[in-house]
């Protein structure tokens, strides 16, 4: 394996975990919008009527 390949190897394992990291990131972010929208609708704001 010369450097070149190396880099290359380097460049695509980072990118996958940065988008790894990413997906992960926004689907903790979408299960705790949901929680507070559960929360919401149990609550029933005075606001909504």
């Amino acid at each position: 394996m010369n450097a070149y390949q190396i880099v290359v190897l380097l460049f695509i394992v980072t990118m996958i975990s940065a988008i790894a990291l990413v997906r992960g990131a926004d689907l903790r972010a979408k299960r705790h919008f949901d929680e507070i929208e559960q929360k919401k609708k149990r609550i029933r704001w005075p606001a909504a009527h």
